[in-house]
């Protein structure tokens, strides 16, 4: 999705929040009648943690306080606390109570007992933050972006995303997709907190894996260009027996006697082998005749 793209669908939500603020949409706040022919109307009212309940005295009758039963239940509230300079028996008194546990709470009207009683069921207000980070495994100088628009609310709207993108506990960055690159490679531990209209919130975290990119020589991956390298193969001298060897070598010669012809001719030779030394070819005397080596 292209950034004007983003922006254009993040501007529509903006609009969309403060419409709803505007018309009171997101707000599960509720009121309960006093003093109609002695009852609380409606008897039975349902609410989410965080909203709160007002009761109004309409009448005609007033003589009414309302009280949680029994007094050991997890909301407790009364609406005469023993103040004589307020009047809370007469037509357009309110008494308001926020709700931040959840269950089911009874009361009754402490003047009439259980023949004027009511209920409040609580649910859970509570947002839920959920976030998508893109990629899952990044590398140092990688972007990742991240995505918390999914975080949803049961009775109003998500008003803050806060996230805390480098693992240090602190929030530092705000939005619904925000991003982040990582000088570093490590493992961190990213947190969103989304925060709804009754300023209720919930964190989640995710662990984000940062690594090194791979080595590189003159551009190319280390692996690919170790995998270009030509493979030289070591070479192995044989092992040849000696003794078939011919040593090919020159041959020096001398006359036992100046000027002989006929004589023998002793050749010198040397052959570090010890193999057996063959002599062929033929010597030349200076001014004198050719004689032929034979075997």
């Amino acid at each position: 999705m292209s950034g004007v793209r983003r922006h254009h669908i993040l501007g529509l939500a903006s609009l969309v929040v403060c419409a709803a603020l505007a018309s009171g949409a997101a707000a599960a706040d509720r009121t309960v009648a006093v003093g109609n022919d002695k009852t609380f109307t409606p008897a039975i009212t349902s609410i989410f943690t965080g909203d709160t309940v007002t009761w109004d005295w309409v009448g005609p009758d007033t003589d009414h306080i309302v009280e949680s039963l029994p007094t050991d239940q997890a909301e407790f509230w009364e609406s005469d606390v023993g103040l004589p300079a307020v009047d809370t028996r007469s037509i357009g008194h309110k008494f308001i109570h926020t709700f931040t546990k959840i269950g089911q709470f009874s009361y009754q009207c402490r003047i009439h007992g259980s023949s004027m009683s009511g209920t409040i069921a609580v649910a859970d207000g509570r947002p839920t933050a959920t976030f998508t980070m893109t990629p899952l495994a990044a590398t140092t100088g990688q972007r990742v972006d991240f995505d918390g628009m999914a975080s949803s609310d049961p009775n109003g709207i998500i008003m803050g995303w806060e996230w805390d993108l480098d693992g240090d506990g602190t929030f530092e960055a705000s939005g619904a997709t925000p991003n982040h690159t990582y000088a570093a490679a490590r493992t961190v531990t990213v947190s969103l907190r989304v925060t709804d209209t009754s300023a209720m919130s919930h964190t989640v975290t995710q662990q984000l894996i940062v690594t090194s990119p791979p080595a590189t020589v003159l551009g190319t991956p280390l692996a690919l260009a170790q995998s270009a390298t030509p493979v030289t193969t070591p070479v192995t001298t044989p092992v040849v027996d000696a003794p078939s060897l011919i040593a090919k070598l020159t041959a020096s010669a001398t006359a036992k006697q100046r000027g002989a012809v006929t004589r023998g001719v002793t050749v010198e030779a040397l052959c570090d082998l010890g193999c057996v030394v063959t002599a062929t070819g033929s010597i030349v005397y200076p001014g004198g005749p050719k004689i032929t080596l034979t075997k």
